[in-house]
C-alpha cells in the first residue's frame, strides 16, 4: 500500500482507569470535538487515545502473555503519539504488574529503567515524558482529594489506594511538578450519585489548554483566504487517506477496476460501479485512486466532501488546474470564460502524452441538473487515452452513461474474510481491537428482511462505530460481569454480544441507535431539531436557517453545540456550497447528511416531529430580510412551502399562497440584463409556478419536460437553451426548467 501522511494528530491519554472514567468520557465527548473545530483550520484532526479497552487479548490462552500484550500496546501507543501527552492523576497509583512482564515489554520498546518496580501508569508517564528523549508537549492535571468517606465502602478501593501506594503517586507528582510544573493544573470534581463528576469548565479549561499546545506546535492559521483549488486538493486528499489508511479486503474488486484504469486495451472508456448507499463504494474508488496515483495522470474527485465539490463547474475547473500544472501551462480555470471547452482541450492534449484517468466518486452527490443527470460534462468523443472511473447509487446518470459507450458495473458483495478484515479495520480506525466472537457475531446480524447485515459497509461501520464509544456507564457494566468470575474479554465481548442483538440490523435502524446516544449527551431537543431540520430539507440549511428555525419553534440554538453534534457525526454530516453568483448571508455553506439513509431513517421514523419543524423553516425563510435572499432560498422557500406533510389546513394554504405571491412580485422586479441574469431569474420564477399551480393559482403548464438542445455563446456564458417537446417552446436557464409556467401550453389539472 502506498505510504500514507499522518492526517491525525494523537494524544495520548495516561491514568488509572475506573477512578477516571468521567474524565476519560468528557475528553471524548466534550473536548475532543472542541480540539478538531480548532485542528480543521490548519488541515489537521486530532484523535484522544484511550485504552480503558480495546486491546484484544481473548485470543491470548495465559494471562502473563494478556499482561505482555497491554503493556507492549501502551508503550506502542505513546510512541506513535509523541511528543503529545495528557495524564489524569487521583488518588490511585495504580496496578503494578509483574516485574518479569515489565522486563519483557521493556526490552521490546528498547528502553531501560533502573527500577522497573512501578505501576503501569507510572510506567507510561516515565516512557511518554520523564524519560522521554524527545521533548513531550505534555498536560497535566491532578484531581483533588474527595470525601470518599460519603461513599459505600466497597467503592473506596476504585478512588485511592493504601499507604504504599499513596506514597509512591506523591512522589510521582512531585517530579512531574519539579520537570512541568506550568503545563501543571489542579481541580476540583464533585461525588454524584456514588460517581465522580467533572464539570464543562473542566472540560472547556482542558480544550483550550490542548488548543494553546497545538498552536505553538503549528503557529498561527495563515489569516491569507487560501486558494479555493489547493484548500480542495488538501480536503480531497483528507478524505481518501481517512477511507484508506485502514481499508482492508475487496482485493479482486479492486485489481478489476485498476486493470481497466491502466491497460492498454481494456474497453470501454467509461465503468460506472453501482451499489447501495453504504455498499463501500467510496473505499473502493479511494483506494484505487492511491494504486494508479503514480501509473498514470490521475484527476481524482470525491463529490460531496467539501462545499466545492457537489459543483460540476468546480470540479472541472479543480481538473483544468491539475491538468495546467502537469502540462507546465499557466492556470487559467478561474479565468478563461469557457472552462468546459479548456478542460477539454487540455485533455485532449495530454491524453497524446500519457494515460489520463478520471476516477470521480458518489456522482449522485452534485448539485442536480441536466448537467449532472445526463453526464453533459464529459460528452462528446473522448480520447483513445482516456478512461473514466466513477460510482453511484443510482440515477438517470446510469443510462447516460451507457449512452456515452460505457458500462454500468455493481460493487461486488463482501465476501466473509472481507467482512471480518473490514470489521476490523474500523475498529483499528479508533485505535481498537474487537475480539473473535464479537467479530463473528456482527457477520451473523440479520436485516429486517432477513439478509445479512454484514453485506453493507455502512451497517458495519455504524455497529462497530457504536460499539467502540463506550462510556462509563456501560464499562461499568462489564465490570460488573468481571465481578461475577469473567475475565475481561469475555465481559466486554458479552456486553457487546448484547448491544449487537439490541440494535437494528440495518443502516437506517443503527443510524437511529447513534442519534439516541448523542440525545443523552447533548439533548434530545437539539439533537432531533438539527437532524430533524436538514431531514426534511432538500439539499441542506444555513446555520443561520436553523437558528431562526428554532427560536421560531421556541426552541434554544446553541453553536457550541452545533459544533459538537458535527463533530461527533463527522463522518455522516457533510458542508455543500451555496452558488457565488447567488451571494452567502452569513456563511455559503449549507449542512447535509453525507449518507441519505440517515435522512430516510429520521423521515420514516418521526414525520409529526419533522412536519413541526418544517413549519419553522418556513417561517424563518419568511423573517430572513429580502436582501439576504439567494437563490438557493427561493428553491428551498419552494419546497417547503409545496410539501403535502404540511400544507392541510386552510389558513396554512391562504398564507402560503399570499407568501408566494408576493415573492412573485418582487422577483419580477429583477432586471433581466443578460441572458445569464435571466436563466436565473427564470429558474425561480419555475419553482414558485410550480408552488402555485399546487394552489390552483398558476392554471398552464408543460405536460412533457423539457430537452436540452444547445448551449448559447462564450458572450452569453454559455447557458443551455432548452425545448418543450409537447409544444416546440424553448427556454434559455441554466437547470431543466420547471413544466409549471406561464407559457404552459395546457391547462394545469392536477397529477
Amino acid at each position: 500500500m502506498p505510504e500514507k501522511k499522518n492526517i491525525n494528530k494523537s494524544i495520548f491519554v495516561s491514568s488509572t482507569f475506573r477512578d477516571m472514567q468521567a474524565e476519560r468520557d468528557a475528553l471524548r465527548d466534550f473536548v475532543l470535538p472542541l480540539v478538531n473545530e480548532f485542528a480543521a483550520q490548519y488541515g489537521h484532526a486530532v484523535e484522544i487515545i484511550d485504552l480503558r479497552w480495546g486491546v484484544d487479548t481473548a485470543s491470548v490462552s495465559s494471562e502473563v502473555e494478556q499482561s505482555r500484550k497491554v503493556l507492549r500496546t501502551c508503550l506502542d501507543e505513546i510512541e506513535r503519539s509523541r511528543p503529545l501527552f495528557l495524564g489524569l492523576i487521583g488518588d490511585r497509583y495504580g496496578w503494578t504488574p509483574p516485574l518479569l512482564d515489565m522486563e519483557v515489554a521493556l526490552d521490546a520498546a528498547q528502553f531501560s529503567l533502573e527500577d522497573i518496580n512501578m505501576s503501569v501508569t507510572a510506567l507510561e508517564i516515565e516512557y511518554g515524558v520523564l524519560r522521554s528523549e524527545k521533548k513531550p508537549i505534555c498536560l497535566f492535571y491532578f484531581r483533588k482529594s474527595l470525601d470518599y468517606s460519603v461513599l459505600p465502602e466497597e467503592l473506596h478501593h476504585i478512588y485511592q489506594d493504601g499507604e504504599e501506594g499513596y506514597t509512591k503517586l506523591e512522589k510521582l507528582k512531585k517530579e512531574i511538578r519539579m520537570r512541568f510544573g506550568l503545563d501543571v493544573k489542579d481541580y476540583t470534581a464533585e461525588i454524584h450519585e456514588n460517581k465522580i463528576a467533572v464539570s464543562k469548565d473542566w472540560a472547556n479549561m482542558v480544550a483550550e489548554d490542548i488548543k494553546t499546545k497545538l498552536r505553538d506546535e503549528w503557529g498561527k492559521p495563515t489569516e491569507t483566504p487560501q486558494d479555493w483549488k489547493k484548500q480542495e486538493r488538501d480536503m480531497q486528499e483528507a478524505f481518501r487517506e481517512s477511507r484508506t489508511v485502514h481499508f482492508a479486503g475487496r482485493t479482486l474488486a479492486i485489481k478489476d477496476m485498476v486493470d481497466f484504469c491502466l491497460d492498454e486495451e481494456s474497453t470501454p472508456k467509461i465503468v460506472m460501479m453501482q451499489g447501495q448507499a453504504g455498499s463501500g463504494k467510496s473505499g473502493l474508488m479511494c483506494r484505487v485512486m492511491d494504486e494508479i496515483k503514480d501509473k498514470c495522470l490521475l484527476l481524482p474527485f470525491c463529490c460531496g466532501v467539501s462545499p466545492n465539490s457537489v459543483s460540476i463547474e468546480k470540479m472541472l475547473k479543480y481538473f483544468t488546474s491539475i491538468l495546467c500544472e502537469r502540462l507546465s501551462k499557466e492556470d487559467d480555470s478561474d479565468t478563461i470564460m469557457g472552462y468546459r471547452e479548456r478542460f477539454r482541450e487540455l485533455l485532449n492534449t495530454a491524453c497524446k502524452k500519457m494515460r489520463v484517468v478520471l476516477v470521480v466518486d458518489a456522482l449522485d452527490q452534485f448539485v442536480e441538473s441536466d448537467e449532472a443527470r445526463q453526464m453533459l460534462w464529459i460528452n462528446g468523443k473522448l480520447p483513445e487515452n482516456f478512461r473514466l472511473l466513477c460510482s453511484i447509487i443510482d440515477g438517470p446518470e446510469t443510462e447516460a452513461v451507457k449512452l456515452l459507450g460505457g458500462e454500468v458495473r455493481s460493487v461486488p458483495p463482501i465476501s466473509i474474510e472481507d467482512k471480518a478484515a473490514i470489521i476490523r479495520g474500523i475498529a483499528t480506525r479508533h485505535r481498537k481491537q474487537i475480539g473473535n466472537a464479537v467479530v463473528e457475531h456482527i457477520q451473523q446480524k440479520q436485516t429486517p428482511n432477513g439478509t445479512q447485515a454484514a453485506q453493507n459497509p455502512l451497517y458495519l461501520s455504524l455497529i462497530v462505530q457504536d460499539l467502540v464509544m463506550l462510556d462509563r456507564y456501560e464499562l461499568d457494566t462489564v465490570h460488573k460481569y468481571m465481578e461475577e468470575g469473567m475475565s475481561q474479554p469475555e465481559a466486554l465481548a458479552k456486553f457487546m454480544i448484547k448491544r449487537i442483538d439490541e440494535t437494528p440490523g440495518d443502516a437506517e435502524g443503527a443510524y437511529l441507535a447513534i442519534l439516541n446516544r448523542l440525545e443523552k449527551l447533548i439533548g434530545r431537543n437539539f439533537v432531533r431539531g438539527v437532524c430533524g431540520m436538514i431531514a426534511v430539507s432538500y439539499n441542506g440549511l444555513e446555520q443561520i436557517v436553523l437558528d431562526l428555525a428554532f427560536k421560531e419553534l421556541g426552541m434554544d440554538f446553541n453553536p457550541a453545540d452545533f459544533s459538537w453534534l458535527r463533530q461527533m457525526l463527522r463522518e455522516h454530516i457533510s458542508q455543500r456550497e451555496i452558488p457565488q453568483e447567488s451571494g452567502s448571508y452569513p456563511s455559503g455553506v449549507l449542512w447535509d447528511f453525507s449518507h441519505q439513509c440517515l435522512r430516510r431513517a429520521l423521515r420514516k421514523n418521526y414525520p409529526d416531529e419533522l412536519k413541526r419543524l418544517n413549519k419553522g423553516i418556513i417561517i424563518a425563510f419568511q423573517k430572513i430580510p429580502k436582501k439576504a435572499f439567494k437563490d438557493y432560498s427561493y428553491r428551498e422557500e419552494m419546497y417547503h412551502l409545496c410539501m403535502d406533510t404540511f400544507l392541510k389546513d386552510e389558513n396554512s394554504i391562504e398564507d402560503a399562497k399570499k407568501f408566494i405571491l408576493s415573492i412573485l412580485d418582487e422577483r419580477k422586479k429583477v432586471p433581466d440584463i443578460s441572458n445569464y441574469h435571466f436563466a436565473r431569474s427564470e429558474e425561480n420564477r419555475n419553482y414558485l409556478y410550480e408552488a402555485l399551480a399546487r394552489f390552483n393559482e398558476q392554471k398552464h403548464w408543460h405536460p412533457k419536460r423539457a430537452n436540452h438542445v444547445a448551449d448559447t455563446g462564450a458572450r452569453d456564458g454559455y447557458i443551455s437553451v432548452w425545448k418543450f417537446e409537447c409544444c416546440a417552446t424553448q427556454v434559455i436557464a441554466d437547470f431543466e426548467p420547471s413544466q409549471f409556467r406561464g407559457d404552459g401550453c395546457e391547462i394545469y389539472k392536477g397529477k
